[in-house]
């Protein structure tokens, strides 16, 4: 479709914008993305997973699948894991570090007194060069790196001078820096599994999924639809009796069966997973799956149709989602919308209501043209039920929306998109 053609046979040119194109590009010559499309349309769990938004994304800002996160437990406490532990380790490093920094401070306050003696006229001369006050904390910073960075080099010159300085605080500091380490890494563990945790939770809650149906999904997306990898997995024993047993693992191609080397139990474990590219640029787009479902449906009819349709002609238009034409030059109308999941029904309401004042905006642009629209169909991330149906018989009865009245409108979820297929293979 390369323009439209109105009631009067006058031809109106279009343009069509926005990264709706580009999705629609990867849909057609990705054979990983037709293929996860068509399993997942018959899938209504993992349509459930696949198709929500949250209104809190941070901290991933606008992105809503990042990362998914599997939790496998092999003991039904419901105890927190290395919850008690990561918590002394982390209170211990944080009193190592501030033990060390205690006892390196007279060193350093030395260190720094001798050059201030020294380079004080350099530093003045830098001072009044910055643009901003320099306060004694980021005086004592400036002046540390200027030790590291350029007094250090020009004035000790070679290695043997350098380790000279370093010896200062060798003796104060060497001895903590492993168990700081390892009391830093398994305070992080702790850190990781809560963030995991806790977006599973609003995932499930947005969905509605159990958490039995949520672990069934990441299994079937990651083996049967081989569209997820694992990232970063937290190995952990349950085991009370004997002494805490934890480890990371990065990159690996899947999640193994590991048994405690102390009690010889199977581990529990947390798995952070990635979408492979094609898959997460379809899911990261502004409206999510659903925009890809739709389209791809569109794409395997005879239609003639084009996404983010403009009227070049005029002024201040805006985005049609998509536009079907018919063979008899009438026109559908297709708003495509992916909202928030994790709400209440007064804002699932409020979202239909800003669709259906979208939807009558392009009707009035398209009648003042003279462009006969046959149909518009509201497609939303929501799934169709008789409460949904019921929102939008409320608001349609509104005398405001009166004008939607005069043409065949019909609204769709991820759950009836088939029905929404037929529609178009008919027309």
């Amino acid at each position: 479709m390369k323009e439209i053609i109105n009631e009067n046979g006058e031809i109106i040119p279009i343009v069509t914008k926005g990264k709706s194109s580009s999705i629609l590009k990867k849909i057609r010559e990705s054979l990983e993305a037709k293929t996860f499309i068509e399993m997942v349309l018959k899938d209504d769990e993992a349509l459930r997973l696949l198709c929500i938004h949250r209104s809190a994304l941070s901290p991933f800002d606008k992105f809503n699948y990042p990362l998914v996160f599997s939790f496998k437990r092999k003991k039904a406490k419901s105890t927190l894991p290395f919850g008690l532990v990561a918590i002394k380790e982390g209170a211990k490093a944080q009193h190592t570090i501030e033990h060390v920094v205690e006892r390196t401070k007279p060193k350093l306050e030395n260190l720094v007194d001798k050059f201030m003696r020294k380079y004080g006229l350099l530093l003045q001369d830098l001072d009044a060069k910055s643009e901003s006050i320099i306060f004694q904390e980021e005086r004592e910073q400036q002046i540390i790196g200027m030790i590291i960075s350029q007094i250090a080099i020009q004035e000790l010159g070679d290695e043997e001078k350098i380790l000279k300085i370093i010896k200062i605080f060798e003796d104060f500091v060497i001895d903590d820096v492993i168990p700081i380490g390892q009391m830093i890494i398994e305070s992080l563990k702790k850190d990781f599994f809560d963030f995991g945790v806790i977006s599973r939770d609003k995932i499930i809650n947005s969905s509605g999924l159990s958490e039995r149906e949520y672990e069934n999904v990441i299994g079937r997306l990651e083996k049967e639809y081989s569209v997820i990898k694992p990232l970063l997995s937290v190995f952990w024993c349950e085991n009370e009796n004997h002494e805490h047993y934890s480890f990371f693992v990065f990159n690996h191609s899947k999640v193994p069966e590991i048994k405690c080397p102390i009690c010889g139990k199977k581990l529990s474990v947390g798995t952070f997973y990635y979408f492979i590219p094609d898959i997460n640029y379809i899911l990261r787009s502004r409206e999510g799956l659903i925009q890809s479902l739709v389209m791809y449906m569109l794409d395997k009819t005879n239609q003639e149709w084009l996404p983010s349709v403009y009227l070049k002609e005029v002024k201040k238009d805006t985005e049609k989602d998509i536009v079907v034409k018919k063979r008899d030059n009438s026109y559908i109308i297709i708003e495509i919308k992916n909202f928030a999941t994790d709400v209440n029904l007064r804002t699932k309401r409020e979202n239909f209501k800003k669709l259906l004042n979208q939807a009558l905006k392009h009707l009035d642009t398209y009648l003042n043209q003279n462009i006969y629209i046959d149909s518009i169909y509201l497609i939303t991330n929501y799934w169709t039920t008789k409460e949904t149906n019921e929102i939008i018989d409320s608001l349609l009865s509104q005398k405001k929306f009166t004008k939607l009245n005069n043409v065949e409108l019909e609204v769709f979820g991820p759950n009836n998109l088939h029905e929404l297929g037929k529609l178009l293979e008919e027309r």
